[in-house]
């Protein structure tokens, strides 16, 4: 388990977060939620020991990291994606790119794994062709694919799906089951529902202060290593409640419920009709 406490969080003369506390569990998907300009990002790179945080603690299993810890923790044990993609240089081939983040994080670039990744991501690309080539959502991809090669315990991603359509958001779901498998712990932050049905823990900021709520079963809350759910269950509806009526009426709140619900179910509806159709 990771544990980041006594997290304060400003922007400028405005407090953004006040004694936040987060437990990161392994195997499991971690959400980040709020409105805009919260203080999602700069929570994720101050738990990338990025954005310096006076008096924050973070203990890495029954290891204190220290401040003179963070620099080489953050080289080889976390992986994290900014909206910007900021991992990547603008010079250079896909490939290129791709063995320069290898080699700073000490780890080999195999062929193979790259080519497992891509398939997973949907991303069909030549990998001798230039970084300036690719498309927005092709460029969020290559950006998953580098921070997955990269094959640190912690993963954060910044908004992964915000250039994405929907096959590209299913491809992230895949890719978060496959690091989930592989015990990995990932946080992200989104405005996605799509995404919500493959957390296990959900952080909501409110007034200030970080919510946490157990997705799945209430005792993995106490468990450092939970057991890989073979299937991620959707996100508690008390969850989306708050975060929906935390502004505005409850009727709009309410509606805005039932069009997550409809939004989440469309896909399994989406397979039984094509069963139906395949068997008449």
């Amino acid at each position: 388990m990771i544990r980041y406490s006594s997290i304060e969080l400003r922007f400028g003369s405005r407090r953004l977060l006040r004694n936040g506390e987060l437990c990161l569990y392994p195997g499991c998907v971690h959400l980040l939620l709020g409105d805009s300009g919260c203080g999602k990002t700069t929570l994720l790179r101050a738990l990338a020991f990025l954005h310096p945080v006076r008096g924050m603690h973070c203990r890495w299993g029954d290891m204190e990291v220290t401040p003179e810890m963070h620099a080489g923790v953050r080289r080889t044990q976390i992986a994290y994606l900014t909206q910007e993609q900021t991992m990547l240089q603008n010079e250079g081939s896909l490939q290129e790119n791709l063995e320069l983040i290898c080699a700073l994080s000490n780890v080999r670039c195999e062929e193979e794994k790259r080519n497992a990744l891509a398939r997973l991501l949907g991303l069909n690309v030549e990998w001798d062709a230039a970084v300036t080539t690719l498309s927005r959502g092709e460029r969020q991809r290559y950006g998953l694919l580098c921070a997955c090669m990269k094959q640190a315990p912690l993963v954060l991603l910044d908004e992964p799906t915000s250039a994405l359509d929907e096959e590209g958001v299913r491809s992230v779901c895949r890719l978060l089951e496959h690091l989930r498998a592989q015990g990995h712990t990932i946080v992200l932050s989104t405005h996605d529902p799509r995404l919500y049905p493959s957390a296990q823990y959900c952080y909501s900021f409110v007034d200030g202060r970080l919510q946490k709520e157990a997705v799945g079963r209430e005792e993995a809350l106490s468990s450092k290593t939970p057991p890989v759910q073979t299937k991620a269950p959707l996100i508690s509806m008390r969850v989306l409640s708050r975060r929906l009526c935390q502004k505005g009426s409850l009727v709009f709140g309410l509606c805005r419920i039932a069009f997550l619900c409809v939004l989440c179910l469309f896909p399994l509806l989406e397979e039984a009709l094509f069963a139906q159709a395949g068997d008449a």
